[in-house]
C-alpha cells in the first residue's frame, strides 16, 4: 500500500514542473493548436459563407458595409468558417487570442477602401 504512494513521491521530486510561470514564460503550443481565427480583410468578399457554416454563430458579415465581426468568446475554434472560406482569407492562428472580461466583445474589421457609412444630420 505504501509502496505506490513512495515510488509516486520519488518520481514527482525529481521531475521538472508541468505548469509555467505566465507571462514571463510562454508555454509552447503544438502543430495542430488551433488558436484563434484570423482574416485578411482585403481578400475577402463578404459572401455570407462562414456566417452560414459557424455552428455558434460567432460571425457577422455585411456585405452592404464590408464588415465582418467575430466574437471571441462564442467562437469555439472548430475551424468550419476556415474550411469553408471559397477566397481563403480566413486562418487559424497558433497563437492565443488575448483574454477578454466582457461578454460579447467583439472583433470588427472594415475593408479598407469602403468609406464609413455617416449617419444623416438633421440640418
Amino acid at each position: 500500500m505504501i509502496a505506490p504512494i513512495l515510488n509516486n513521491l520519488m518520481s514527482a521530486l525529481f521531475k521538472k514542473p508541468f505548469t509555467v510561470k505566465y507571462p514571463f514564460e510562454k508555454l509552447e503550443l503544438s502543430k495542430i493548436h488551433r488558436g484563434h481565427i484570423s482574416i485578411e480583410i482585403d481578400k475577402c468578399i463578404f459572401c455570407g459563407i462562414c456566417e452560414k457554416k459557424c455552428p455558434p454563430k460567432a460571425i457577422a458579415v455585411s456585405k452592404a458595409d464590408q464588415s465582418w465581426e467575430i466574437d471571441r468568446l462564442s467562437c469555439v475554434t472548430c475551424n468550419a468558417c476556415v474550411e469553408a472560406c471559397p477566397k481563403k482569407c480566413l486562418h487559424s492562428e497558433q497563437h492565443w487570442s488575448p483574454a477578454q472580461d466582457k461578454k460579447g466583445v467583439t472583433d470588427y474589421f472594415v475593408k479598407k477602401d469602403t468609406p464609413v457609412p455617416q449617419s444623416p444630420t438633421n440640418v
